[in-house]
């Protein structure tokens, strides 16, 4: 069988993420069976010729987060044969620790079997700033080199430690890493002019929420955000608000703002008494009560809803509350951060969520960056299919 471990270095922007149009491949290195590992740099001839070459014979490929390696040989046209099959050491390695350990190191790796440890002189220029390309070449390429050594002697290491269901576990999750990269390399179009359209509607909506909610309590200034005073305005109790009460004209009498006017506001501290207005849960309470002397208790979605309302104002409350909460979800986490989150990444118009085989200790897969897994019906509106209607 004819084995390929390899590991690719990158420019370090959005932590060297391979969708970030800025960022670009700098070196790789690729080691044949038992032979010594071949680094090639970015600016040599053919660059990628070698890469291309073993990835058509490749029989097994060995890795470390092979995933990350595999998007960036997708982004440079370079992909893996049909017949290959996976073995990402770090996926071994949670498999080996009964899946406890999320992300398990190359580093850390190495240590727990004796290997040795990485090269921490790139780790120093990345702490100080400096971007792979402005690495010295002679020095990146040693230590991608020992990369793929390290991984290499990792892989043997593991074999000799795992039963054959381990492995066998191992290969079958090879398997799902190579959909997974095509997912996460596809990823999920996003549709922003409805996205903005979807923003401005939902904030008109929470505004309009939290007016009504505002009528609920003592006094308009309350945080309805703060656990504290939400707690005050259902169970009872106070909680202080900062009130101005004035300002004041000054001058700058030095520096370079010397003879310019300023404010100063003057602030005062007032305390608000609410009124209970439900029972709280048993169980609920926090243990360390405010300065105010008032005990608080838990307000979150799940204790919202199992609060018993009498009366119509009681319901109106709660709804208002859990509407709030809905708006304040999707105008954060999605209408509000998704278009951010494309121009931050530089991804334009499609989301690049991660499939996580290394996190969940129940071997199930996780999502991040954004949580793919969590979108809701209001979210799923924005994503555009690839496919024409065929109904």
């Amino acid at each position: 069988m004819r084995k390929l471990t390899w590991d690719c270095e990158t420019s370090t922007l959005n932590t060297g993420n391979p969708f970030t149009a800025s960022n670009k491949m700098v070196s790789y290195s690729v080691k044949v069976d038992d032979g010594k590992p071949q680094c090639s740099y970015h600016t040599t001839i053919n660059f990628l010729q070698s890469l291309r070459e073993e990835f058509k014979v490749a029989q097994l490929m060995i890795g470390f987060n092979l995933k990350f390696d595999l998007h960036w040989a997708a982004r440079n046209g370079v992909r893996p044969n049909d017949r290959v099959r996976i073995w990402d050491c770090q996926i071994a390695e949670f498999i080996i620790m009964g899946q406890k350990g999320a992300y398990p190191s190359l580093n850390a790796c190495c240590l727990k079997y004796g290997l040795g440890q990485k090269d921490d002189k790139i780790a120093e220029y990345w702490a100080l700033g400096v971007d792979t390309e402005d690495i010295p070449p002679d020095e990146l390429q040693f230590y991608n080199d020992l990369d793929v050594e390290l991984t290499y002697k990792l892989y043997l290491a593991q074999q000799a430690v795992m039963t054959d269901k381990q492995k066998r576990l191992c290969t079958v999750m090879g398997l799902d890493l190579l959909v997974l990269q095509e997912m996460e390399f596809n990823g999920v179009k996003l549709d922003l002019r409805l996205c903005k359209e979807k923003e401005l509607e939902t904030g008109a909506k929470l505004e309009v929420v939290t007016k009504e909610l505002l009528g609920f309590s003592p006094s308009p200034l309350i945080n309805l955000d703060s656990g504290q005073q939400l707690s005050c305005l259902l169970y009872g109790g106070s909680f202080d608000v900062e009130v101005e009460v004035g300002r004041t004209t000054l001058t700058y009498k030095s520096g370079i703002k010397k003879g310019q006017e300023y404010e100063r506001v003057h602030w005062d501290t007032v305390t608000v008494d609410c009124q209970p207005m439900f029972k709280p849960l048993p169980k609920t309470e926090y243990k360390n009560p405010t300065k105010t002397g008032t005990t608080i208790y838990q307000t979150n979605e799940d204790v919202l809803k199992q609060l018993r309302a009498t009366s119509k104002k009681q319901k109106r409350l709660i709804e208002l509350l859990l509407l709030r909460a809905e708006y304040a979800k999707l105008m954060d986490t999605y209408y509000g951060a998704l278009p951010v989150l494309l121009e931050t990444m530089e991804w334009g118009e499609y989301i690049h969520g991660q499939f996580n085989q290394c996190v969940a200790g129940t071997g199930r897969l996780s999502s991040s960056k954004p949580n793919m897994q969590n979108f809701s019906a209001d979210v799923d509106q924005l994503l555009v299919t690839r496919y024409d209607d065929v109904s």
